[in-house]
């Protein structure tokens, strides 16, 4: 067996400026796949970008960030919003919503992608809250749902790497029955899943960013993994400084020399 990875930037349609720099990284071949919030005002045209390539997957969006306009779901879901009708910015007041209004949005989300783009692989979350982190307990049912449209789903099998230390015993009974369901219901899952989960200001520099993903990926298990990352348009916060350093990793030739030295593939699905 072969260590794959699959190079995802996720949050393209989160806003135009960070979409354009993720859809240029995807025109490069700098990602291998991306994944699209269907919600943001952006998404029309960014799905509009990447219509009939592979490696596009839905970003399920059920809950706002806080620093940029609040989004509507693409059903009423009454369970899942404000009463504005704006989807919630808080991941625990979210996880209050209704199984059946979280399927029922999900599937929308699906079938809007499925629309503008063609065959979808895979889906993911956008923040944790559809992982059950924040008390939802949606998860069985959307690895159901996944099993019966012939989806991927973003759940490593190994939560080692993205874990961090002080998790993996708390979170390792709710790991293992997820995996579980997922084989159960015949969803793919990645290997092992590696993203960013230090702020710039922990990390002090890009090459100390760089160094941490390039440790990883020595430690790939065996399969075909992920390394989701949120590439964008550099600022001065600490979400947009790391946004910027991560655009600027995935067309550095040492992340592209290491994944070649380590004999990693990079290819567009798990």
């Amino acid at each position: 067996m072969s260590r794959r990875l699959v190079v995802t930037a996720d949050d393209v349609g989160r806003s135009r400026a960070d979409s354009e720099v993720v859809l240029d990284l995807f025109a490069e071949g700098a990602v291998s796949a991306v994944t699209i919030m269907p919600v943001t005002p952006f998404a029309e045209a960014a799905a509009d970008a990447v219509a009939g390539r592979p490696g596009v997957r839905v970003h399920v969006t059920l809950t706002s960030d806080d620093d940029v306009p609040p989004w509507r779901p693409l059903t009423a879901a009454p369970s899942l919003v404000t009463a504005d009708g704006f989807l919630h910015t808080d991941p625990v007041a979210a996880s209050r919503g209704s199984t059946a209004d979280v399927l029922a949005e999900v599937a929308a989300q699906l079938g809007w992608v499925r629309d503008r783009v063609g065959a979808v692989a895979a889906v993911d979350a956008h923040t944790s809250v559809l992982y059950g982190l924040h008390g939802a307990t949606w998860l069985e049912a959307t690895l159901a749902f996944c099993g019966e449209e012939g989806l991927g789903f973003r759940l490593p099998r190994d939560g080692a790497p993205y874990l961090l230390p002080h998790e993996a015993a708390p979170f390792a009974g709710a790991h293992a029955r997820a995996v579980v369901a997922a084989d159960r219901h015949g969803v793919p899952i990645p290997a092992a899943v590696l993203t960013n989960r230090t702020s710039a200001a922990e990390h002090g520099s890009y090459a100390r960013l760089l160094d941490s993903y390039l440790d990883t990926l020595a430690k790939l298990p065996e399969g075909t993994s992920e390394l989701f990352c949120h590439p964008g348009v550099p600022g001065d916060d600490d979400a947009a400084t790391l946004r910027g350093w991560e655009a600027r990793m995935l067309r550095d030739p040492r992340f592209t020399d290491r994944l070649a030295e380590e004999g990693i593939a990079v290819v567009d699905h798990w």
